[in-house]
């Protein structure tokens, strides 16, 4: 394909090229859109950073649920466990 894709359309099929979902003949035709169009390859680096950051989140959380695994309810409401002693009278 010798003809100029627009930014535009470039950048609607990034999220596919990212997530590794596009034929062979697209992805060569992205990346050479991306080596010559700084505006293009910056929003992909911003996207192909978000995803590794989410990515690094979620190994993160699935982490600390492995390791605090009482905590999981209270983690994913977005609260802090901390158990509190309770005094029960004896009978």
């Amino acid at each position: 394909m010798n003809e100029i894709i627009p930014c535009d359309i470039i950048q609607d099929l990034l999220p596919l090229y990212v997530d590794g979902l596009t034929r062979e003949t697209t992805s060569r035709e992205l990346e050479m859109h991306l080596a010559r169009c700084s505006r293009c390859r910056e929003c992909f680096e911003r996207m192909r950073r978000g995803i590794e950051e989410e990515k690094s989140l979620q190994q993160q959380e699935a982490y600390r649920d492995r390791e605090n695994p009482g905590d999981q309810e209270n983690h994913k409401k977005g609260q802090k466990y901390q158990p509190f002693p309770v005094n029960i009278p004896a009978v």
